[in-house]
């Protein structure tokens, strides 16, 4: 696709859903290198320039999701996942990385995951809580009258383990709120997640995979 010049502009004339990739693409052949997760905007005023010396580069290391609320689960979160594992990123740059707030078990379970993607992330994090919780979510519901059959002891044990089923489910159904993720990301300055590839439609053949992964 060609593009026009207009007063020392270039600009993108294919497809918009392509413009951050190409304008990445221009800044890294100027030797600018662009986080993946950066969302990159012209200040000449030429729409979709792609005049490296026009660019301006916004990547956020800091995620604006709730503080301290596990993105993944919605549990308490007292740690922080980075999105690029330092197998990836290395030490130098380990500060560069944006993170987001994850609770201990769903931090551990992601591990050296490599993907930066938010969507693949609490996907593949979800598949390994099932795994890490197959016996809890094999527990049997009861009914109050079934509860009643059972003395004391054995109820407790019961309604505890029916209890700590219905939390791991709660966290399986996390986010509820189907903006959670697109919300906290637009109040990062990332106008559109999807572009960037924070966010990613989950396809039958990607939830395979994710699975596989698993």
């Amino acid at each position: 696709m060609s593009n026009a010049n207009s007063g020392g502009c270039t600009a993108w004339q294919g497809p918009p859903k392509r413009y951050q990739a190409e304008a990445s693409i221009a800044l890294e052949v100027e030797g600018r290198e662009v986080a993946p997760w950066a969302w990159i905007t012209p200040e000449c005023g030429t729409e979709n320039c792609l005049n490296p010396d026009h660019l301006r580069v916004k990547a956020p290391v800091h995620l604006s999701y709730p503080n301290r609320v596990c993105i993944y689960c919605g549990r308490p979160g007292h740690t922080k996942d980075h999105l690029l594992p330092r197998r990836w990123s290395g030490d130098a740059a380990r500060r560069w990385v944006a993170v987001v707030p994850a609770c201990g078990t769903c931090n551990s379970l992601l591990n050296d995951t490599l993907t930066w993607s938010i969507t693949e992330r609490r996907a593949l994090c979800h598949e390994r809580l099932r795994k890490h919780f197959r016996k809890v979510l094999r527990t049997v519901d009861h009914t109050p009258d079934e509860l009643d059959e059972y003395g004391p002891t054995l109820r407790d044990h019961i309604e505890d383990a029916m209890a700590k089923k219905a939390e791991v489910l709660a966290m399986l159904e996390w986010p509820t709120d189907p903006d959670y993720d697109a919300r906290a990301l637009e109040h990062s300055g990332i106008e559109d997640a999807w572009v960037t590839g924070f966010l990613v439609p989950m396809a039958g053949e990607l939830l395979e995979h994710v699975r596989a992964a698993a």
